[in-house]
């Protein structure tokens, strides 16, 4: 069976969404979240999905320029409509939403801040989880 690093499944899912039509932040931020799934073990969220994310952009189903964005938000709670984007870039928005309200920030902390961190600590938090259940 042939292997791939998770760097080269990285370019080559960012190579195949940006040629779809997908900006090189939302190409690059679906390859990574479809290789990190794949990498956690969740092989049905996973890297397999490429082919079918890539036709469901050419059949209509997901827009590559799409651009999720908040309808409300009140107190704790933020409504967010994807806009028809790839799960991953509407989901980016929606944790930035969250570190922003649960911090208190005055606007949304850019994606190589708070929201990466809460997703890396998150990542650690199942990783050890998953340890702990292996020992």
């Amino acid at each position: 069976m042939r292997r791939f690093t998770p760097e080269s499944l990285t370019r080559i899912g960012s190579a195949l969404f940006e040629a779809a039509g997908c900006n090189t932040v939302d190409a690059r931020t679906v390859a990574e979240h479809l290789v990190e799934s794949s990498l956690f073990g969740h092989d049905s969220h996973g890297t397999l999905r490429l082919y079918e994310y890539i036709d469901q952009i050419r059949d209509g189903t997901f827009d590559p320029k799409g651009r999720p964005h908040v309808v409300r938000e009140r107190g704790s709670t933020s409504i967010l409509d994807g806009g028809g984007a790839l799960g991953a870039v509407a989901g980016r928005l929606a944790v930035q939403r969250a570190v922003k309200l649960v911090l208190g920030l005055g606007s949304n902390p850019m994606s190589a801040d708070a929201s990466d961190a809460l997703a890396i600590a998150l990542c650690h938090l199942q990783h050890s989880r998953a340890m702990v259940r292996l020992a």
